[in-house]
């Protein structure tokens, strides 16, 4: 991860403990921590989501994308951890707005396709069921007479 001082853009040597800008002075210890505080978020979703612990990754991931609502990476482990715990309509969200910044990705884009297969596939199951239930009632309609 590059990182520069907020202050004069001068490129930041992370290598080495940091107080100060060596360039402008500016303290750049905090912001650098803090800088690198949602990296060490998102591996401890890719930990949890490892581990099977969806929930805990879920949550991290969403703490990520809070923090930096255009991290495409993250946004789609956020997805991908909601599909994972069927909450298809925050999985469906988190891909709607990775196409709409990049409709190039093909993650997502396979993602909304499998939430679209599958939304088709349960409207076609409660249709079956529904001419089911009318055809069983029909039958008892006729037993009765």
């Amino acid at each position: 991860m590059k990182l520069v001082c907020p202050i004069c853009k001068n490129p930041l040597d992370l290598n080495v403990q940091l107080v100060d800008c060596q360039n402008c002075g500016a303290p750049v210890r905090s912001y650098a921590r803090l800088s690198q505080h949602s990296a060490i978020l998102f591996n401890r979703g890719l930990l949890a989501a490892r581990r099977g612990d969806m929930t805990k990754a879920r949550d991290c991931f969403a703490a990520v994308v809070n923090w930096c609502p255009n991290d495409i990476e993250a946004r789609n482990a956020l997805a991908m951890a909601c599909f994972e715990l069927k909450d298809w309509q925050l999985a469906h969200f988190n891909w709607e707005k990775i196409q709409q910044t990049l409709p190039a990705d093909d993650l997502s884009a396979r993602g909304l396709a499998i939430l679209q297969d599958r939304r088709k596939s349960a409207e076609n199951a409660k249709l079956h069921r529904n001419r089911t239930r009318k055809h069983k009632t029909r039958k008892k309609r006729r037993k009765k007479k």
